[in-house]
């Protein structure tokens, strides 16, 4: 993990524990993905889905998600919604999350915005102590700077 504190005490996080390098398809990120285009009728604003194990989730979370599943495994095994769609919602979500901490600068209220969305996620059953973890790690160092 690497940060960089910026003059104005905002966190900018250039390296997480999840990089897409890992899911072992830097290069090529789409072989392995079907798009899918939700039109309107379907109740939903056209957008391009793809499937990542199984789940049918944003074409901009495939990567994140790839790399989440080759590292920590099905986060989703004890989860207990019955909709696919719920599921992939929430896998939408943590990639979100790891979006946000790998491109963007945070500070202590983003920190807690983060983890309050992350406690929702864990109170879904996802499997998402890595990502809490890491969030409390931060918090604590933003605690200190203050």
């Amino acid at each position: 993990m690497q940060q960089n504190l910026t003059p104005n005490g905002v966190h900018q996080n250039k390296r997480i524990e999840v990089e897409a390098s890992e899911s072992g398809l830097e290069g090529n990120p789409m072989s392995w993905t079907t798009p899918i285009k939700v039109s309107p009728e379907d109740g939903d604003v056209c957008r391009e889905l793809v499937d990542v194990h199984g789940y049918k989730v944003k074409v901009s979370s495939a990567p994140i998600l790839d790399a989440i599943f080759a590292k920590y495994g099905d986060i989703t095994v004890n989860e207990h919604f019955k909709s696919p769609t719920s599921r992939a919602s929430l896998l939408d979500v943590v990639s979100d999350v790891v979006r946000w901490l790998k491109t963007s600068d945070f500070n202590s209220s983003s920190i807690k915005a983060m983890k309050s969305v992350v406690s929702d996620v864990v109170d879904a059953k996802l499997d998402v102590t890595w990502l809490q973890q890491y969030l409390d790690e931060i918090s604590k160092e933003e605690d200190m700077e203050e």
